[in-house]
């Protein structure tokens, strides 16, 4: 993890051969982190320093997303097949977690997760057929404006703009030399593109502070 725009480096581990493929920062500096073959989700102890390697972790198949929800504050992870609701326990120096609640996803290949930020109380799921919309309050699947467009296979990221609404998707690029990149990023409401020339892309996200709280 790296500060912007002073780039001085926060944190930083070897995290083993588990295919670390997500990461947040919590509010009390600690960090979590996804590793999809690895089938974990780890809170390092990121608090104790840049290279602290205390970690609390917990079982969950084809970890793909992690995110911290400051309205639930709950640490929210997506595996292959389910949404999982974690509690962080502990203190930032030895923290806990334990499963607070598990949520069958609706089709199998969870990949995406991320705050639905004009919305809060929602996030986005994506598998490897659709994107969804979780309420965390209702605790259900929900839909959404424009979901007959917007959902669609292997979504590696999706997410809106907080001040307009505008919605980015990204989606592997046939033929490109990276089989899960792009070069071209996807817009909706309103809609448009925008190409990153001899490039390539695998997520994206909005410029934005705002967590979803």
């Amino acid at each position: 993890m790296i500060g912007y725009p002073g780039r001085g480096v926060y944190w930083a581990a070897d995290t083993g051969t588990g295919n670390a493929h997500s990461i947040d920062l919590l509010p009390d500096g600690n960090v979590a982190v996804a590793a999809s073959t690895g089938g974990y989700v780890r809170l390092y102890a990121a608090s104790l320093g840049a290279r602290a390697t205390r970690h609390a972790q917990a079982p969950l198949a084809g970890a793909h997303g992690v995110h911290w929800d400051p309205r639930t504050r709950l640490l929210w992870a997506l595996g292959s097949r389910e949404l999982v609701a974690l509690r962080v326990g502990g203190t930032p120096a030895d923290p806990e977690l334990s499963v607070a609640r598990r949520v069958a996803l609706p089709t199998r290949g969870g990949h995406d997760l991320a705050p639905v930020l004009t919305r809060p109380g929602r996030l986005w799921v994506t598998t490897a057929s659709g994107v969804y919309q979780y309420a965390t309050g209702e605790g259900a699947f929900v839909s959404y404006p424009l979901q007959s467009r917007i959902s669609g296979p292997d979504v590696k990221s999706v997410g809106d703009d907080p001040k307009t609404g505008r919605v980015l998707v990204t989606r592997p690029e046939r033929g490109h030399s990276c089989v899960w990149c792009t070069t071209t990023l996807i817009l909706y409401r309103p809609d448009g593109t925008r190409t990153l020339l001899r490039g390539g892309m695998y997520k994206a996200r909005w410029w934005s502070t705002a967590r979803g709280g």
